[in-house]
């Protein structure tokens, strides 16, 4: 003959000791528990260092516990007590407790009636950590987009001041030498366009017997905290000018900027071609 077994899923055995499930839960797995009795009647409270829960939660003893939330919350409060009803335990809802500094105190909550004619155990989890959480990441959110934003202005402001600039300048990779940006003056007094330099070892540009100095130059920039001069000589025109190289650290890697120096002056820009023409339309107008 077989031995009969209790129903798993009774838990009648434990309706005297939900007092002391309320504070082992406390203790071990949430941040408050509130045992039920049958009417729904808070009769215990076990809250876990939660200062603002623990002042307002000594007053829910002896109250309906739906009457302990706000507005609407009383409503899923209810419903959530209707689940029990029908299955004994009740699905995860957020509910909001009223506080007595005037906001609101969010907890997630699940219950389980302990047998059916046991008190219920309700037990929730503190959302204002996580909501905290979610504040902290909105505001990084939004200093990331505000960084990126400046971030772009300043590359808007640097590629105007770089191309409109009159003194030849080129950006240099400081380990190949290889060309990374050209203004347009650097791409006049090399005789070509800026899309042609980019990319191309800036050795290219100097006759075959500057290449030598010309590199130690950039060699000597690349470890050093002052600009270093030197004379070159373009392959281009065969022209003698000047350079002054220096280093700048960007983030995690750095750049070389070569700056030239003709010592005669250059062909009229782009830019003093619009000077010319902007002074002779201004000359022009009657108003003006």
């Amino acid at each position: 003959m077989s031995r009969g077994r209790a129903n798993p899923s009774d838990l009648s055995a434990l309706a005297d000791l939900a007092p002391e499930l309320a504070q082992m839960l406390v203790a071990v797995a949430c941040d408050v528990a509130v045992v039920l009795d049958d009417g729904g009647v808070v009769q215990t409270v076990a809250v876990s260092g939660s200062p603002a829960v623990s002042h307002d939660a000594c007053n829910w003893i002896g109250q309906r516990w739906t009457e302990t939330f706000t507005g609407d919350a009383r409503s899923k409060a209810a419903e959530l007590l209707d689940d029990l009803a029908t299955s004994g335990t009740s699905r995860l809802r957020h509910l909001s407790h009223a506080s007595h500094e005037g906001d609101e105190i969010p907890i997630a909550y699940t219950a389980v009636r302990l047998g059916e004619e046991g008190p219920t155990l309700a037990v929730g989890r503190d959302l204002r950590v996580v909501s905290a959480m979610q504040e902290r990441l909105l505001q990084a959110q939004h200093a990331i987009e505000r960084e990126h934003w400046q971030r772009r202005q300043a590359e808007t402001r640097y590629r105007l001041l770089f191309q409109f600039a009159s003194e030849p300048a080129l950006i240099l990779d400081p380990v190949t030498f290889q060309v990374i940006d050209a203004n347009r003056a650097a791409a006049v007094l090399c005789g070509c366009a800026s899309e042609q330099l980019a990319g191309q070892p800036v050795t290219d540009l100097v006759e075959a017997g500057a290449r030598a100095p010309l590199c130690e130059t950039l060699a000597r920039a690349r470890s050093s905290e002052r600009p270093v001069e030197s004379t070159t000589r373009l392959a281009a025109t065969g022209e003698s000018i000047d350079v002054t190289a220096s280093a700048f650290d960007i983030g995690s890697s750095g750049v070389l900027v070569l700056r030239a120096h003709p010592k005669r002056p250059a062909a009229a820009t782009p830019t003093h071609s619009a000077d010319v023409t902007f002074a002779g339309l201004v000359k022009r107008t009657p108003d003006a």
